[in-house]
């Protein structure tokens, strides 16, 4: 006969723990103006960061001025400029470390290289040709010159984030872009133009640690400007011939997103 003990029915064991998923990687994508563009396509969905925790970090060129580099950080240099960055980051951040951070996006940042561009342009219009070498002095000294380059180029010497840079956008194709008198003949770019400065950008900046974009081909009309698609909503009326639209951040955001998928690379 079964004894009272083993007629009582055994408790359920309890369901296992569902497992917690890892943390979303931690991204900062950090701009002037021009990085309105890669904001608006995130927010209107035209390309997925589902895959991280984003966080942007940035404000209109001229507050660039008051910016400085102190214990692993962009800081502001003073509690008005301070409070104009943290007014439009999620956190309401006052300043930018990396090691908060898996990866950083810098995005425009004041790192202009369409002249070197459109100096190549000119040297063929010209019959010249810019040699490697000169073309590698010339990004070495806009390397050197760029304030916002010093602090990718700090952020990748820490070593705790992947450090990624995309610059201001060629000029919009159909409006003035302000180098006409210095380079007349800019029409006479070719891809080959476009591919050698890409490639010499992309080289140098990976001995700073950093990962350069170079802005997407599709992208491009006339060899050395920016397709008019990509302007900035009526760049025409307005002249605006630097900004561009939210296709344009889109596809700076894939390139990245490319970019970081890959383990290996600065």
């Amino acid at each position: 006969m079964p004894s009272a003990a083993s007629a009582v029915p055994a408790r359920p064991s309890a369901p296992p723990s569902a497992p917690q998923s890892a943390p979303r990687p931690r991204l900062a994508i950090f701009g002037d103006s021009h990085y309105a563009c890669v904001r608006l396509a995130h927010g209107r969905g035209l390309v997925s960061l589902d895959g991280w925790e984003v966080e942007y970090w940035g404000h209109v060129g001229k507050r660039f001025r008051h910016l400085g580099y102190r214990d692993g950080a962009i800081v502001p240099l003073d509690d008005f400029t301070a409070e104009r960055f943290a007014k439009f980051n999620e956190r309401g951040r006052r300043c930018l470390p990396v090691a908060d951070f898996d990866a950083v996006l810098f995005v425009g940042c004041r790192l202009y290289v369409t002249h070197l561009l459109f100096m190549a342009a000119q040297a063929r219009a010209d019959g010249d040709f810019l040699s490697t070498g000169l073309m590698e002095r010339l990004v070495r000294d806009t390397f050197a010159t760029s304030v916002t380059w010093g602090f990718a180029r700090r952020f990748a010497e820490a070593g705790r984030a992947r450090i990624l840079f995309s610059p201001p956008s060629l000029p919009t194709a159909g409006l003035p872009h302000g180098w006409e008198a210095t380079f007349p003949d800019v029409a006479a770019a070719r891809d080959e133009d476009r591919a050698r400065l890409w490639d010499c950008l992309v080289r140098l900046a990976a001995v700073d640690g950093v990962t350069f974009l170079p802005q997407p081909d599709h992208t491009v009309a006339g060899g050395a400007m920016t397709h008019p698609d990509y302007g900035v909503e009526n760049h025409l009326l307005t002249g605006d011939m630097e900004h561009k639209n939210p296709a344009y951040g889109s596809a700076v955001l894939i390139a990245a997103l490319a970019v970081l998928a890959q383990r290996d690379g600065p």
